[in-house]
């Protein structure tokens, strides 16, 4: 019914829309999130587990999916972005504050 009532109004351009939405809502309503993992190199599967008790006690939710990227100018430690909120201690970063804590 759902579809049908997203064509018969000609909406079909607004699907993509809606479904991120949905995604969001149950995310929200069931405390699952996915969890992207930025590092200078892969991740070893004992360091995930560890990444995933780290992001399960420290944000208190469950994690739907540990999405890994790298990116070798953070030069070493790890950046995690879960649900809009940021735990950054990478080198590159600790560089920075240096950098800004010396002017």
């Amino acid at each position: 019914n759902f579809l049908e009532v997203i064509l018969q109004n000609e909406r079909e351009a607004f699907l993509e829309v809606i479904l991120k939405e949905v995604k969001a809502q149950m995310a929200i309503a069931s405390n699952q999130h996915d969890a992207v993992v930025t590092t200078a190199v892969a991740l070893t599967p004992n360091q995930k587990e560890r990444i995933l008790a780290l992001i399960s006690k420290k944000f208190g939710i469950t994690v739907g999916k540990l999405i890994e990227t790298i990116d070798e100018a953070i030069l070493g430690g790890f950046i995690i972005n879960v649900n809009n909120t940021v735990i950054d201690t990478s080198i590159q970063h600790q560089l920075q504050e240096l950098k800004m804590n010396l002017k």
